[in-house]
């Protein structure tokens, strides 16, 4: 009888509880893209008003020949630490991707703020994670581009605000809509036959009770389901480039 009540408690409380562990795993998460928000402005302060990139590194398929430097690595300088480039869902080890290559939980993208640290192995150095350059956070690259850019086009060199929101505003969207920042790894775009699982539309994105926390482009951060996202080509006289936006 006891064990029965017992029983009956726990279907009843424990759905309670995941559901109140997800809400705060979801506060934390958009307090973290609240403070990167934050960063993020300090850095175009600045940095002559010049949005962060989202990579300095020019030597890409190999990582081993020149040091890379990632868009939290810049605003590690604004935060004192790198805790909050990692989403809590995403981190806790129960999403599993294929991003970079072969599968692997997104726990292996968590970027450590000490090294060692959370369980990882003890030779993964500060602000880096297993797999190298990541954090639990995708970073929109065209948003940023490449603080050297190795690829023709406006969207994938350096750019201020007014730039980007030039080129929004010519495909008909608001540049304040842009996504900067989303839940996932790696870039927001890269749904290449290389990177499939990257597609924005991935649903394993949508982590927070089938949404995703973004932070847009203006500093302000919300969460947002698939439907409400869309994508369009920009002109950036390059041929077009991607750019993730909320309707």
């Amino acid at each position: 009888m006891v064990i029965a009540i017992i029983a009956i408690l726990a279907a009843i409380l424990l759905p309670a509880l995941r559901q109140a562990k997800d809400t705060a795993k979801t506060a934390a998460c958009m307090s973290n893209l609240k403070q990167i928000g934050v960063a993020g402005s300090a850095y175009l302060a600045d940095n002559n008003d010049f949005i962060v990139p989202f990579t300095r590194n020019i030597t890409y398929g190999n990582w081993a020949a020149t040091p890379s430097t990632r868009w939290f690595h810049y605003l590690e300088a604004y935060t004192g630490n790198y805790r909050i480039f990692n989403c809590p869902a995403m981190a806790s080890g129960r999403v599993t991707t294929s991003a970079g290559g072969g599968s692997r939980l997104a726990r292996d993208c968590e970027v450590l703020n000490a090294a060692g640290e959370n369980g990882h192995p003890s030779w993964v150095p500060r602000g880096q994670s297993e797999v190298g350059w990541s954090c639990c956070y995708a970073y929109q690259t065209t948003v940023g581009g490449n603080e050297i850019p190795t690829v023709a086009g406006t969207m994938w060199k350096p750019k201020k605000p007014q730039t980007l929101n030039a080129l929004a505003e010519a495909a008909k969207i608001q540049g304040n809509q842009a996504v900067q920042v989303m839940d996932g790894v790696y870039d927001a775009i890269q749904a290449g036959a290389s990177y499939p699982i990257e597609d924005w539309q991935s649903p394993w994105r949508y982590i927070h009770n089938r949404r995703s926390v973004i932070l847009f482009l203006d500093g302000r951060a919300e969460t947002a389901t698939v439907s409400e996202l869309a994508i369009v080509t920009v002109n950036d006289g390059s041929g077009g480039a991607s750019l993730i936006y909320k309707r």
